[in-house]
């Protein structure tokens, strides 16, 4: 008995050595496999192309106060898949990239370079700070996040990336901002400082955008443009002088890119709203009908498109949650996913836009980058105050159409005007290549309350993305700019997987649910207006009732009881359509993972009793 317990012993401590090599080996030799079906935990092509042009090495300081306490525990393991996913750029690009992590304890010289680079210590108490930011140097260059949130996951690979391409290019590139829209943010006047009103901030956007770009706030009375410039955004142009939009046009002409945001209906238009509160008539909508007409485009100002296949829901007055056509929700197939500028891009918001299209005349190409669906159709803005949300939705009726949100305009384009306003200096009458247009039909999505939400976070206020409005505009900036490397990055899959099943059960019922309860409201209307004119009392008097009108009262008492009936049923079969898919996906996984071990299992018995029975 003894040499086999001796045996069996040396077995054990082999084992134990093996597992100890196993892990040496896998320490020193950094290997992943990501078998998400979007690639979430590896490093995109995006990155890989970035790192590749890397001339000099980047080094990124990791600022993480792992040893903190009081802190919640998402933090710490926020911070411990940052620092592998830093392990990931290091590995793609070894000499190239350095990673430090530094852990800034209390008083420490670490914690005073992280106060110098003016990362965000979160106060824990005790004089003690958490931090949770990054660095990134080159030579006399250095980009910062101050604080990186978790409820960013997503998009930190396009943070990180965005960060080594801040500190790796050269000569800042210029963004012209031409707006008719506190985009920047505004200040409030002496009076309104009294009544203790405060400015507002600037746009989320305009945060995202400064990381790769100067942007310059132009004057709408000014007739030139500064010179240099990148890009040139337009903004709800509204009033703009014959010197503005030449200014405007000769830029484009000379071969420079212009990003045009419209709008027939804009939310956000707050001058307008306060003409309409005053009871005058406030001018909501935002054209450029001289230079549109030049290109060949197509879009009235007074016409809102609306999309019965892509409803946002809405809160409506006495009715509930209800699908709303002007609001629109847009989906993976609203994007063009054959450019990498949209690609993977599933959720956008959309409020009131317009539309647009290329007249059969036009010498442009058109890229489409968000396209309505079939059913979509167009309604006159100014019905908009006066009707509710049910009656705007049956006025859209598909025109047999197709319909523009947002493209790209390429080509020759020809200026709006004949000549130089003046009559003398530099006149372009075609464009030189390189010239596009960037076509938007709304302004909303990409405001504050439509694109972020935000939130407070350790005692700092941040900004957090509700859909992919800023993604898609800041993509496409990125593209028209020239990083292109950074457009494969934020196109990336969602971590988030909604059941989409479960949601196109729960509107179609919901639109069921609608219909009968308008068609309720309305039989009471008809009844309502069929009692006015059959009584003769006086107003002011108690009208006597009919045996007609008890009649009617008692046909409509019997239709409502009716109807609602539908209506729970309505409701039960949404139920139960929900519950027998949920469940059988929860069986689903409950068993095919046993059923597949034994399935092994039983593959395996037999393996080993076919070569047992050989063996004799």
């Amino acid at each position: 008995m003894k040499p086999q317990f001796q045996f069996t012993s040396l077995n054990i401590f082999f084992v134990l050595l093996l597992i100890a090599a196993v892990n040496l080996i896998a320490g020193a030799f950094h290997f992943r496999w990501d078998v998400t079906q979007e690639g979430l935990y590896s490093l995109s092509k995006g990155s890989e192309k970035l790192l590749e042009h890397l001339e000099k090495p980047v080094t990124l300081k990791f600022y993480f106060s792992k040893d903190a306490t009081q802190v919640p525990l998402q933090y710490k393991n926020y911070g411990r898949k940052v620092a592998e996913l830093l392990r990931e750029y290091q590995a793609l690009a070894p000499g190239k990239i350095i990673v430090e992590q530094v852990n800034p304890k209390p008083d420490s010289d670490a914690e005073e370079w992280a106060n110098r680079y003016q990362l965000t210590g979160a106060e824990m108490g005790a004089g003690e700070s958490f931090y949770l930011g990054l660095v990134a140097l080159l030579e006399d260059q250095e980009a910062v996040l101050p604080f990186l949130d978790p409820r960013r996951e997503e998009y930190l690979e396009y943070d990180i990336s965005q960060l080594i391409t801040q500190v790796t290019r050269k000569g800042g590139k210029r963004l012209g901002l031409l707006s008719s829209l506190p985009l920047l943010g505004s200040v409030p006047d002496p009076v309104s400082r009294a009544q203790g009103q405060r400015g507002q901030a600037p746009w989320a956007v305009i945060h995202e955008l400064e990381k790769s770009f100067e942007i310059l706030d132009l004057d709408l009375a000014s007739p030139s443009l500064p010179p240099d410039l990148s890009l040139l955004w337009v903004v709800h142009p509204k009033g703009l002088s014959e010197a503005a939009q030449y200014a405007i046009d000769q830029y484009l002409m000379s071969g420079g890119k212009l990003i045009l945001s419209l709008d027939p209906s804009a939310k956000i238009d707050q001058v307008a709203k306060f003409a309409q509160k005053l009871g005058r008539r406030g001018n909501a909508a935002s054209d450029l009908p001289k230079l549109l007409q030049a290109w060949g485009v197509e879009y009235d100002s007074h016409k809102i498109l609306g999309d019965p296949l892509r409803p946002a829901r809405v809160q409506a007055s006495g009715l509930g949650v209800v699908p709303f056509y002007l609001w629109q929700q847009l989906g993976k197939e609203a994007f063009n996913q054959e450019l990498i500028a949209t690609k993977g891009l599933k959720n956008g918001l959309f409020i009131e836009p317009g539309s647009f299209r290329l007249k059969q005349d036009s010498p442009l190409e058109l890229i489409p980058l968000i396209t309505a669906s079939a059913e979509a159709g167009l309604i006159e803005s100014y019905l908009i105050p006066f009707t509710p949300v049910m009656g705007l939705n049956k006025r859209v009726k598909a025109d047999g159409k197709r319909h523009y949100l947002a493209g790209l305009l390429k080509g020759k384009f020809k200026s709006a005007f004949e000549g130089p306003l003046d009559g003398e200096g530099e006149f372009i009458a075609q464009s030189k290549p390189g010239a596009q247009v960037f076509l938007l039909t709304d302004v909303d999505f990409l405001s504050d309350p439509f694109a972020v939400e935000r939130i407070q976070l350790l005692g700092q206020v941040i900004a957090q993305a509700r859909n992919d409005n800023l993604a898609f505009f800041v993509n496409l900036v990125d593209f028209l700019g020239g990083a292109e490397e950074l457009l494969e990055i934020r196109a990336r899959g969602r971590f988030q997987r909604p059941f989409t099943h479960f949601e196109e059960l729960s509107l179609k019922a919901q639109t069921r649910y609608q219909e009968a309860q308008t068609r309720l409201e309305s039989k009471l209307n008809d009844l309502q207006g069929k009692l006015r004119s059959l009584s003769q009392s006086d107003a002011e008097v108690q009208p006597s009732l009919s045996k007609e009108q008890l009649e009617k009262i008692q046909d409509f008492h019997q239709e409502e009881k009716k109807t609602r009936s539908e209506l729970r049923e309505i409701r039960k079969l949404l139920r139960q359509d929900i519950e027998s898919s949920t469940n059988g996906l929860i069986w689903l996984n409950l068993l095919f993972m046993p059923f597949l071990l034994v399935i092994a299992g039983a593959m395996l018995y037999l393996y080993r009793f076919g070569k047992f029975k050989k063996a004799k």
